[in-house]
């Protein structure tokens, strides 16, 4: 319910954004880009969380209510304009952005109040891992044929950012060892070759890419078989997991790894049976553009609190 308008509101966005830039004024280009940030926060805070039938409603109420309101504008400004007015901007059709803020706002004061937190009742193994400075050691060993790598927060700071300078060494020097290298992302809201466009362009070898599984290539009727919205993030995981040893030719888990700037990523490598570097750059200091090591205590009790279990901790992602 709330998953199918988030994503029915993203892809509306993102056309927007990348189609439709011509009807939009003033800031409006700002305002659809941080909308868009409000809803990956969304995805994020919730994708390990259990949602009550109330937050639920209001997260899908908050995204109909967005998407019609911009849809409409955008549509009847194009009406305006083919009718002959000069730019197609009127009083009538202003997005009224103010409504959108509010009924987004309204989720974060109550809603999330209501979140029921995964994982509390009790922790079925210990959450211990092996704390590395870089990926060299591992990646020489060639016990892994597969890396599957999150983009945000492991190669960029965010879905807008240039990638970090260390991050694409490390996706050259790992390209030697004989690696099979896939984007895994689940929030990106652009299919597998405009995500492979979008890395050429920031600097990557693209090459050196087996290929890229995004969350939009994903078909929505599978999408739509799940009721709540944590069965619909681990559904969508173990796909994304599973297309990822076919594009890299891997057969059996533990030839992978699974490389994530956020625990569910890693939840779900536990699940798929793949071992996993978590890295820590989120939950650390950021010098000159770079992440110090997270304190090891908040990570474990992290980790241990969503019951999500790496084989490494990483602070980030490094040769």
């Amino acid at each position: 319910m709330a998953y199918s308008a988030l994503r029915s509101l993203a892809q509306i966005l993102h056309q927007t954004l990348n189609r439709d830039y011509q009807y939009l004024i003033l800031d409006e280009k700002q305002q659809i880009e941080s909308l868009v940030e409000k809803i990956t926060s969304l995805q994020k805070d919730f994708s390990l969380q259990k949602i009550t039938q109330e937050a639920e409603t209001d997260i899908r109420d908050a995204a109909y209510i967005a998407e019609d309101i911009i849809e409409s504008g955008i549509i009847e400004r194009f009406r305006t304009k083919s009718a002959g007015h000069e730019d197609g901007i009127t009083e009538k059709n202003l997005i009224r952005f103010d409504v959108v803020q509010k009924a987004f706002s309204s989720i974060s004061a109550s809603s999330r109040s209501e979140l029921e937190i995964v994982g509390v009742g009790g922790i079925k193994k210990p959450c211990t891992f092996q704390t590395i400075n870089g990926i060299r050691q591992l990646a020489r060993t060639r016990q892994f044929k597969a890396w599957f790598l999150d983009p945000t927060s492991v190669l960029f700071p965010n879905i807008t950012a240039e990638p970090y300078q260390d991050a694409i060494w490390a996706i050259q020097r790992l390209a030697t060892c004989g690696t099979k290298i896939v984007i895994i992302s689940y929030y990106s809201l652009m299919g597998a070759s405009e995500t492979m466009e979008e890395f050429r362009k920031r600097g990557f070898d693209t090459s050196l890419f087996a290929g890229a599984i995004t969350k939009e290539d994903l078909e929505s009727d599978y999408l739509e078989r799940f009721d709540s919205w944590f069965d619909q993030i681990a559904a969508i995981f173990l796909k994304m997991y599973k297309s990822a040893m076919v594009m890299a030719g891997v057969d059996a888990a533990d030839h992978c790894i699974v490389v994530g700037g956020k625990l569910h990523y890693i939840k779900d490598a536990n699940a798929a049976g793949i071992s996993s570097i978590f890295v820590t750059g989120n939950f650390g200091e950021t010098t000159h553009g770079r992440h110090r090591f997270a304190d090891i205590t908040d990570v474990r009790s992290l980790a241990a609190r969503y019951e999500a279990h790496p084989t490494y901790l990483l602070p980030s992602f490094t040769w």
